[in-house]
């Protein structure tokens, strides 16, 4: 059960792995031509807080984004029984509802997890009357579908190992959208990872790691990215130390590789992965050698590894870069091992946006609960090609300081625009929305694999109607991923030439495209698809949920191009 925080004044992080939003199948919400933003290689900021309807709330725990955008999180309401709802936010903050878990279950580990399909899952607690006034406590599975009506309880699972499982740590889907978990087990184990069948029951388990794990080889967490890979936190029950590291590692549990490096990590209770296979990982210090903020009873921090497993940094969640304290510790010291409900967990969306549940830890009074989100500042977008085969068709580069919103590539025909008599478009328009400070001058750059040469085309705008050569636009032959590819180079300026207004407004609409001149030989290349690499997702969140903050002394502009 959730001790009272109006005494502890502590918040849950909640266990929670997105990896089912990153496998989430293509939903377009805009055209079927919309580039994801790389978030490889940065470091996520704070960008905006929901808190709508949330004034009766003390505290949020565990938030988890759906492929919709849809949030969903723990919340604990002000009051003397200090109630535990569902709450849902839409993919702008608002708030959506709430609801209740279904009687004669209450909320345990407070993880969230929402498979490739949009259903919730809600680990919890079911108590079981065995007469003569003894009881058991069961860890089951609440599962509801997208339109939030329930499914039904995951619990066949209990049936299946000798003495059921003790506490559901976290939950991850693969591709198939089968389950995995890890679970605290009442025997000498501690810790064990499992796959359930379709029906809830055991299909596999992996109790023990093996390979070079230097004694860090019980399951504590699971993580799963786009490609089936499994991501493991492991901890030493026989050290004993609030320590744990970080493995990907096969289905059998055989240690592929290390992340992150030799060096245990402090324990922390979540893991999550995002659509470019980067690994978040939450690490607590509760030992006090590192001082938390004040109102928040233990350190914490968000760690980022990318793809290759190389650690690039903590976010930073400070109370100075977050609009006040972002405090996601509950449980105190005791390690999970022991039955303490202590989670804690990035939630992370396919495009890298960082979901934090947080509150008022310092008296305990509601109007502080928040989902605070962090947000890449994202200056590269990425399109696969339509057909299969190919890893990329065409690349948007801006500067580091710019902050990609949305970016696309559509047909002539998608954007309605006319035709231009004796030249065509084969590799598309391109389109982008990227926020900057009032007239900003950004160096563009669009690349397009195609074995067009440069004197085969021409960088053309289209404004009010018409085509006309983009002004000082350099076109130069490269490659990508080793294919021959187009590299076209030009500056947009907030309320410059290519601004259809005029004005430093922030806005600019005309799209940019490789002219070729009809009967010109090379090959044509269809428009691009959705997503990085050839992952196909859902851009919701990414495009709604991104509000940046204008900081002090100078506005934030957006630049439109269309």
């Amino acid at each position: 059960m959730v001790r009272s925080i109006k005494k502890v004044y502590i918040i849950a992080l909640a266990v929670m792995v997105t990896a089912a939003t990153s496998l989430a199948p293509l939903t377009s919400v805009f055209a079927a031509t919309e580039g994801d933003l790389s978030s490889t290689s940065k470091l996520q900021v704070y960008n905006s807080s929901f808190k709508d309807g949330l004034g009766n709330y003390l505290a949020l725990y565990g938030p988890a984004v759906s492929p919709t955008g849809d949030a969903y999180a723990y919340g604990i309401k002000a009051g003397e029984e200090q109630e535990s709802y569902i709450v849902k936010m839409n993919a702008a903050g608002a708030f959506v509802k709430e609801f209740k878990l279904r009687p004669g279950y209450s909320m345990a580990i407070p993880n969230i997890a929402i498979d490739r399909y949009g259903s919730t899952y809600f680990p919890v607690d079911k108590y079981v009357d065995l007469g003569g006034g003894n009881s058991r406590v069961d860890s089951v599975i609440l599962k509801y579908n997208p339109d939030d009506t329930f499914n039904g309880v995951i619990e066949a699972f209990n049936d299946t190992y000798p003495g059921g499982f003790r506490s559901i740590y976290s939950i991850a889907f693969d591709g198939n959208n089968s389950l995995y978990m890890t679970v605290g087990t009442s025997d000498a184990l501690g810790t064990i990872l499992v796959k359930l069948t379709q029906s809830g029951g055991i299909e596999e388990t992996v109790e023990r790691l093996q390979g070079d794990t230097d004694g860090y080889d019980a399951p504590f967490l699971v993580a799963i990215d786009s490609h089936d890979q499994l991501h493991v936190a492991a901890m030493d029950h026989d050290r004993n130390d609030q320590m744990m590291r970080l493995f990907a590692v096969s289905h059998e549990g055989v240690v592929i590789k290390v992340i992150g490096g030799e060096t245990p990590m402090k324990l922390g209770y979540g893991m999550s992965v995002d659509n470019n296979n980067n690994l978040y990982a939450t690490s607590t210090d509760f030992s006090g050698q590192t001082p938390p903020y004040e109102g928040c009873p233990a350190y914490f921090e968000v760690r980022k590894y990318n793809s290759v497993g190389a650690f690039l940094g903590t976010i930073d969640m400070s109370p100075e870069a977050s609009e006040g304290l972002v405090c996601t510790i509950y449980g105190g010291g005791t390690t999970p091992v022991t039955g303490t409900r202590a989670t804690a967990t990035p939630g992370v969306t396919k495009d890298g946006d960082v979901f934090i549940g947080t509150g008022d830890y310092a008296s305990g009074q509601p109007g502080k609960a928040r989902i605070a989100v962090y947000s890449m500042p994202k200056n590269v977008a990425t399109f696969p090609p339509k057909s299969e085969g190919e890893e990329l068709s065409a690349k948007l580069q801006l500067p580091e300081t710019a902050n990609l919103q949305y970016a696309e590539i559509k047909t002539q025909a998608e954007l309605g625009a006319s035709l231009q008599p004796g030249y065509s478009y084969p590799l598309g328009l391109a389109n982008f929305k990227v926020k900057v400070q009032d007239g900003a001058t950004l160096p563009t750059e669009l690349t397009f694999v195609t074995n067009l040469k440069p004197d085969q085309v021409t960088a053309m705008k289209y404004q009010k109607g018409s085509y006309s050569p983009v002004p000082g636009a350099v076109i130069t032959q490269t490659e990508i991923d080793n294919k021959p590819a187009l590299k076209v180079s030009y500056t947009l300026i907030d309320g410059g030439e290519l601004d259809e207004d005029g004005q430093v407004n922030g806005e600019i609409i005309d799209p940019i495209g490789l002219a070729v001149k009809d009967g010109s030989s090379g090959q044509q290349v269809l428009a691009p698809n959705t997503g990085v690499g050839s992952q196909s997702v859902n851009n919701l969140v990414l495009f709604m949920s991104i509000a940046i903050v204008a900081g002090a002394g100078f506005a934030v502009r957006q630049v439109y191009r269309r």
